[in-house]
């Protein structure tokens, strides 16, 4: 016993607790249909995935299979991931765009990839953002709704099929909130009442009819309405009373209504009262509830929803108990070239939101989780960077890790034996992720060498099946 106190008086709690000083949590995340983008709360941007356009904002077309931070920027407020191309608003009301712009749906009349933040015009009072496959809305603090990018179905309700980049008033009422399928937009206004406009011959519109309008047409006459979303060719929609709606293509289960029948206009899933958001995405979909609940449903090929399975689900089902924030499914985007509609991975916040929870097809990195590995339910600890974190549980796995400070070479020892490999990463302290080890094992000597780094702070994380372990480490 005293060999084993003296022996504890020398090591390290990996699960190191920091204060608030250093904590940062994360306060949005939203998924494109390769890739992946989270907004801080020290206002930095973070970016995981799929380059193909530049979507990562890097000023290149490498991929990252981990969380890279955009430009050096840290006033940032709002994020919206399309299929190709990122919205953000800044803490000055200023809107800005990079990806792919081929149909202008970064707002800039240049054809072709943005790789870097590109501010839209002048303005200064934007409040709200979304976008689509190919298409993007504003709505600025007077409550007015702008659509950019492409137009051939008439989604951006100007009366023509001209695509454009710039920024269009949709007539001059007050908007809430908008959103976008393939080929057609959704809009809620501030009255509580529903809109569609663009493609909708296969019910997308849920206006009971099934053909296209260049204009906003309404949804039905009720004013009682709160929350959208759109996916691929179908919408959520949740109404004040907190009821669960749906309308669009159905081939999936993605309306959740216990089938895969059409819906041309909106028809209540369940009888349940107590919804709180909804999530669209490519063909499938999430909703919370007012008990931080979440529900999953539509296509699961990938393990998008996260449920451990990998298994179609034509009604709501509930996924990972509770305390969950919010959730982000993919943008859907269509492949010619396998005829299919594509987007299979999901974000979600929960708990403290100290970290990201990730599933579903992670062939680019779309994760961030550092590999390329497609998993079927939510890994909740992918961001755990070291200003992502605020407190950490104690617990009786602890670690010798030796010499600290130190010149390069590190030496890790366990007090206690835990089963199977590890995951093994060093974050610098910009919560970036410089070396992974996917192999690391507590049954044999472990050493890293971080010599070939600057000197300063990093942040060694184990991630084991007995949980996440973390500790400080300076080289100097």
């Amino acid at each position: 016993m005293k060999t084993f106190i003296r022996y504890f008086s020398l090591i390290i709690i990996c699960l190191y607790a920091y204060s608030n000083t250093f904590g940062q949590k994360w306060l949005k995340v939203s998924s494109g249909g390769y890739f992946s983008v989270a907004l801080r709360s020290d206002g930095k941007i973070f970016e995981s995935g799929l380059n193909s356009d530049g979507e990562l904002g890097q000023a290149n077309y490498l991929n990252s299979d981990t969380l890279i931070q955009v430009g050096v920027d840290s006033d940032w407020v709002d994020i919206f991931a399309g299929g190709f191309h990122v919205l953000a608003i800044k803490r000055n009301g200023t809107l800005w765009a990079w990806g792919a712009n081929y149909q202008y749906q970064c707002g800039n009349s240049y054809v072709g990839d943005i790789l870097y933040p590109a501010q839209i015009g002048t303005d200064t009072d934007w409040a709200y953002i979304s976008a689509s496959w190919r298409n993007s809305f504003g709505i600025k603090k007077d409550g007015s709704l702008w659509t950019w990018g492409y137009n051939y179905w008439g989604q951006l309700g100007d009366s023509t099929k001209n695509s454009n980049y710039t920024p269009y008033k949709v007539n001059n009422y007050s908007w809430k909130k908008a959103c976008g399928g393939a080929a057609f937009s959704i809009g809620l206004r501030s009255d509580g009442t529903l809109w569609g406009w663009g493609e909708g011959t296969l019910c997308q519109l849920g206006t009971g009819i099934d053909s296209s309008s260049l204009l906003p047409k309404q949804i039905g006459n009720e004013n009682n309405w709160a929350d959208i979303s759109c996916g691929y060719t179908f919408t959520l929609a949740k109404k004040q009373d907190g009821t669960l709606w749906s309308w669009g293509i159905n081939i999936n289960g993605q309306l959740g209504q216990g089938d895969t029948l059409r819906r041309n206009s909106p028809t209540q899933i369940g009888t349940d009262k107590n919804w709180n958001h909804v999530y669209a995405g490519s063909v499938y979909a999430f909703a919370s509830k007012k008990d931080s609940s979440i529900y999953a449903w539509g296509l699961d090929y990938f393990g998008e929803l996260g449920d451990g399975g990998i298994y179609t689900k034509s009604r709501p089902e509930q996924i990972g108990g509770y305390n969950w924030i919010m959730a982000a499914p993919a943008c859907g985007v269509y492949n010619y070239r396998d005829n299919y509609v594509y987007g299979r991975h999901s974000l979600a916040l929960k708990g403290n939101a100290m970290s990201i929870c990730g599933t579903g097809e992670n062939n680019y990195g779309d994760l961030g989780n550092g590999d390329t590995i497609s998993i079927g339910q939510f890994d909740c600890a992918i961001g755990s960077s070291p200003t992502g974190i605020e407190s950490v549980k104690t617990n009786s796995q602890i670690c010798n890790i030796y010499p600290n400070p130190t010149t390069g070479k590190i030496n890790i020892d366990f007090a206690l034996p835990f089963p199977g490999n590890a995951q093994l990463s060093i974050i610098n302290s910009n919560g970036q992720i410089i070396c992974n080890d996917n192999h690391f094992s507590n049954n044999k000597p472990n050493q890293i060498d971080i010599s070939a780094y600057p000197d300063g702070i990093y942040f060694l994380r184990i991630i084991s099946s007995e949980g996440v372990f973390i500790t400080k480490v300076v080289k100097d």
